[in-house]
């Protein structure tokens, strides 16, 4: 059995790691959502780039305007990059910290004795095992972290050189979504949550 103490620390332990699952998901799942119209966005830029490089500026009314080719490119160029400085300085990050939050929480719960830990006494029905807690703990952090894995490799991948790449580029980001709908296990990790919360 557990001791009394033990207890009180994996009580504890939950307590603070349900809490931070609970502030940090919605945030991570705004975060996904919201990478979605900066890519369609960077998508339509090189779009566009791709169509100015196949013009003859010098056999339309534009080609009195000599600079204007180069000008554009630029342009271009610049606005795919601070896209893509967007996605990489700021959304990036921000994926990266739920799953780093939630890691931080579970390193002492481990300590404990894992996920087959339990207290010398379950909480009393409805309430869930303790244990099950931390094993959902342990499936947000690993949801955080392939999907983490996931938009890095895509996002790190992308450059203004390669408009091909980023014209489709919308469409991995959704597979990337999919992928972040497995969290259905973390809501019920998260109703789970609301039970135990109330109850300790």
């Amino acid at each position: 059995m557990m001791e009394a103490e033990e207890a009180a620390r994996l009580r504890g332990g939950l307590r603070s790691g349900l809490r931070v699952l609970r502030e940090q998901h919605q945030g991570w799942r705004d975060t996904l959502a919201a990478c979605l119209p900066l890519l369609r966005t960077l998508g339509n830029v090189a779009l566009q780039a791709e169509a100015a490089r196949r013009v003859s500026f010098g056999e339309t009314p534009l080609r009195a305007f000599t600079r204007l080719p180069e000008r554009l490119r630029l342009k271009q160029r610049a606005g795919m990059e601070a896209l893509l400085a967007e996605l990489r300085q700021e959304k990036l990050p921000a994926l990266l910290e739920p799953r780093e939050a939630v890691g931080a929480c579970l390193v002492p719960l481990l300590a404990l004795g894992g996920p087959d830990a339990a207290p010398a006494q379950q909480p009393r029905a409805p309430f869930p095992a303790w244990a099950d807690l931390v094993v959902g703990l342990l499936d947000a952090e690993a949801l955080y972290h392939v999907v983490y894995l996931e938009a890095q490799l895509l996002l790190l991948s992308l450059s203004y050189r390669d408009v091909a790449g980023m014209q489709v580029a919308p469409q991995a980001w959704e597979r990337i979504m999919q992928h972040g709908q497995r969290g259905n296990r973390v809501e019920e990790t998260l109703l789970k949550a609301t039970f135990f919360l109330e109850d300790t």
